[in-house]
């Protein structure tokens, strides 16, 4: 069986130069996965928190300093009523700044990188809903790297969770639980 080893990926015609994205990688080097398959309950009194998502982190260490890591995942959830989840995604325990929405011009917003939406009785309490992100990250190291999601709730009112319905009924189809998902994959850098 043969076998390739490469430590460089780079397409036949290059890597995208900077003036047609943000941030541009060639190829895959490794991916890094977690699933959260458990259900979580995060109740309001940890407003403004951010609450680790038990399962939802992984360690990967790029190989050059150039790298990217492309962050996905999606993340299945019931916000109780009037409330509201935020996310964000931190690296070795600190929140990756640049994954953060603007605040308003007086910056009382709450910055995340995604939102639940509250249920404020538009759904019933069997409904579970998913948010999905995508984020590419330059963390310009060679170090391993802990990558985890949090989240953290708009008020001190009521219980959210994840992967599963505020009802949690066993005897219908309804109540689905679901698995939550995040990865990692290391892309070559220019």
């Amino acid at each position: 069986m043969s076998e390739l080893r490469v430590n460089k990926i780079i397409p036949k015609d290059g890597v995208p130069s900077a003036s047609s994205g943000t941030r541009n990688g060639g190829g895959i080097l490794q991916v890094v996965y977690a699933q959260k398959k458990d259900t979580q309950s995060i109740t309001g009194s940890n407003q403004r928190t951010d609450i680790d998502i038990s399962g939802l982190s992984f360690v990967i260490q790029p190989s050059s300093s150039s790298n990217l890591i492309l962050l996905q995942g999606t993340i299945h959830h019931y916000v109780d009523a009037n409330q509201q989840m935020g996310f964000r995604l931190k690296a070795n325990n600190s929140t990756i700044t640049d994954a953060l929405g603007n605040a308003d011009s007086g910056g009382t917003s709450k910055q995340q990188f995604a939102s639940g939406y509250g249920n404020q009785n538009n759904a019933d309490s069997w409904v579970v809903a998913s948010t999905s992100f995508t984020y590419l990250h330059a963390p310009a190291t060679t170090s391993a790297i802990t990558y985890k999601v949090c989240l953290n709730m708009a008020t001190n009112d009521g219980t959210s969770y994840i992967n599963r319905s505020e009802r949690d009924y066993d005897g219908t189809y309804y109540d689905y639980r679901c698995v939550s998902t995040f990865t990692g994959m290391e892309v070559t850098g220019t």
